[in-house]
């Protein structure tokens, strides 16, 4: 009884001392950088013994970030060589490399160093894959695998519009009632620009100046194709929050999911308007996936945006068009005519 507590108890110990051979991707997690960045990735080796020569599989989404280029790292002899880099499946690395003479005397090290540039900030992962080590003998090395999560940071939706910061503003005297109006300024331009897809919104706070002839307008999301989508009636915004005269909207884009947009304006577009003064504050736009923002376009406290905002084409039913930017009190005096106290203003016409 005795011998076979000996021995259950000295093979606990060797149970307990055995370190399992891993290669896994370091950084494990990472924050997505702007599109068109690189992210750099190693594949780290821990725990081994007598490796001659290794082998996996690096997997991802090839709509999120591309393949740009991988080498043999330092963990193999100086005589080692790596085979190149397969890449005849979408989505899918193959690399290796072997020593051609003695094994490795490390235990730890860097298997192999890569690059992957961003396409679009999405939540999702590089994994490791298939990986395979062989020791002189070609006999096969267990070993455990660990990838790389990459993640969007999780900033929260500005829900709220404060008080102090540079709030961007439209105004027009719509000539005639019962008649078109037409009159956008562009907030944000991008080239690349940003892919729609379906579950994310455009939103912002918005505010009415008081009196106000006409409440169609805010804010306008226009593809590389032209198109544009509109806050009417024909894209319900929900109205999520409402501080004082402002008020929170939420643009699906939804319709134009898998669409380039490279442009964001504010304004107002309609087919029947009311004669009078038309004004509108708008401030926080943001791409957001309805929980957490995606990009920030314009948030007045932050200063975010760097394009120089002016006016899209011709107006249509508008005369003495202003674009704005500044504080956030408007007044209209008996003539209706709004008398602004902002310091830094700018026209772009």
């Amino acid at each position: 009884m005795r011998i076979l507590t000996f021995l259950l108890s000295a093979l606990v110990v060797v149970s307990v001392g055995f370190a399992q051979t891993t290669v896994t991707i370091d950084p494990a997690e990472v924050i997505i950088p702007d599109v068109g960045e690189q992210i750099e990735l190693s594949i780290e080796i821990a725990e081994a013994k007598n490796v001659l020569a290794y082998q996996f599989k690096l997997t991802f989404d090839n709509q999120l970030v591309k393949f740009i280029s991988i080498e043999n790292g330092n963990y193999l002899p100086a005589q080692s060589f790596a085979v190149p880099a397969k890449t005849s499946t979408p989505g899918e690395v193959l690399f290796g490399a072997t020593s051609l003479g003695q094994a490795a005397e490390l235990a730890t090290g860097t298997l192999a160093t890569a690059v992957f540039e961003v396409i679009a900030r999405k939540n999702s992962a590089i994994n490791l894959k298939d990986a395979k080590l062989s020791d002189p003998d070609a006999n096969s090395i267990s070993t455990k695998t660990t990838g790389m999560k990459l993640m969007t940071e999780q900033i929260p939706i500005v829900v709220e519009h404060e008080k102090g910061g540079r709030v961007l503003t439209f105004k027009a005297a719509i000539e005639a009632d019962g008649q078109p109006v037409k009159g956008l300024a562009d907030v944000w331009t991008d080239e690349q620009g940003i892919k729609a897809e379906a579950g994310q919104f455009v939103e912002y706070q918005i505010k009415f100046a008081t009196p106000n002839s006409y409440t169609v307008g805010g804010v306008y999301v226009i593809t590389s194709e032209g198109e544009i989508l509109k806050p009417t009636d024909a894209i319900q915004q929900m109205r999520l929050v409402e501080s004082g005269e402002w008020v929170h909207k939420r643009l699906p884009l939804d319709p134009i999911a898998g669409k380039v947009i490279n442009t964001i304006a504010i304004g107002t577009e309609g087919e029947s308007a009311r004669k009078g003064l038309f004004v509108i504050l708008v401030d926080n736009i943001q791409v957001t996936d309805g929980s957490n923002q995606i990009r920030p376009i314009w948030i007045g406290s932050e200063e975010t945006s760097t394009t120089q905002p002016k006016l899209r084409g011709e107006t249509v039913g508008l005369v003495d068009v202003e674009f704005q930017v500044g504080g956030d009190d408007v007044a209209v005096d008996p003539k209706r005519k709004v008398a602004t106290s902002w310091a830094n203003i700018k026209k772009g016409y």
